[in-house]
């Protein structure tokens, strides 16, 4: 046996462990990018739906200004799909002739093209689907605040 060939061997070994670990390494990092990254979408796509939830039950300057700038911040991270439907909802409220209807329309499309890019299980499945988003009512909350004390004690007691 020749001292030079369990050098070989080893010296082979060692090479391939080290490149294993340099692998491995660029992978955890790059999976760990890629959670960052989901995580980051979901908060800016949660901001957005708190934006437009408040803008649609209070709109004030404030609000506007608050849903317009979670649809902007979208627009540095959304995919191809995303983009075009926020295109869309800009090209709504900007045309004199777009309607709340029409908006109401595009946010379901932009909701399904979010599920999408966070990878949602079985999003395939929802294609067309009218998701339920709840705003608040305060018409009804007003008409509950004016109502006199007596009636919403009599009708309390019934």
């Amino acid at each position: 046996m020749n001292f030079s060939d369990p050098l070989a061997v080893a010296s082979i070994g060692g090479l391939i462990t080290l490149t294993g670990y340099f692998i491995s390494n660029a992978l955890e990092r790059s999976r760990a990018l890629r959670i960052r990254e989901m995580e980051f979408r979901l908060a800016q796509y949660k901001e957005f739906l708190a934006a437009l939830t408040e803008q649609s039950g209070n709109y004030t300057f404030e609000t506007h200004v608050r849903f317009v700038n979670s649809v902007n911040a979208i627009l540095l991270i959304a995919g191809a799909r995303l983009l075009n439907d926020v295109k869309d909802l800009a090209d709504n409220y900007n045309d004199p002739e777009g309607t709340a209807d029409e908006s109401w329309k595009i946010i379901r499309r932009i909701m399904y093209s979010m599920r999408c890019e966070l990878g949602s299980p079985d999003t395939k499945k929802l294609v067309g689907f009218n998701f339920p988003i709840l705003v608040p009512d305060l018409e009804r909350l007003q008409e509950n605040e004016q109502e006199p004390a007596d009636k919403v004690a009599e009708s309390d007691v019934n």
